[in-house]
């Protein structure tokens, strides 16, 4: 990844029966947690989503349909911030287009259980327009 940011905050000890959870602090210790994500920065993670994020809906090879999450920006401090925050998805430098002059970073998360969870967790914060998306979203993956 091009902001050399972690490929997962989210590790699982499976040494035991019991499945234990682990998230990773700011400070690189690792916290248990009961297994349910959380969003840190909860409403901050919504607006920038609300105003730079998009939920696309396309059509899988199989011809399922797919939801798939796209945030992008320019900013690089706020991108590492996003990705940290929401622990899911993938971010890549996206081509430069226009009269762009400043190389945009670009997040999409689309496997399913993650869309679910993020939208799950970020829903109540948007605006009515966006959360007509994610109820529409939601009911394609459901």
């Amino acid at each position: 990844m091009p902001l050399g940011l972690p490929s997962s905050v989210k590790y699982i000890d499976r040494s035991k029966r019991a499945k234990r959870v682990f998230a990773k602090r700011e400070d690189g210790t690792l916290e248990e947690t009961d297994g349910k994500f959380v969003i840190k920065n909860r409403l901050w993670v919504a607006g920038l989503f609300e105003g730079e994020g998009c939920i696309s809906i396309q059509r899988a090879p199989n011809g399922r349909p797919q939801v798939v999450l796209i945030l992008e920006t320019t900013d690089a401090d706020v991108m590492e911030r996003f990705f940290c925050a929401v622990k899911y998805g993938n971010v890549n430098l996206s081509s430069l287009s226009g009269n762009r002059h400043k190389q945009p970073f670009r997040w999409a998360a689309g496997k399913k259980s993650e869309v679910i969870e993020i939208l799950d967790a970020i829903a109540d914060q948007l605006g009515e327009r966006r959360k007509a998306q994610v109820t529409r979203a939601l009911e394609i993956l459901r």
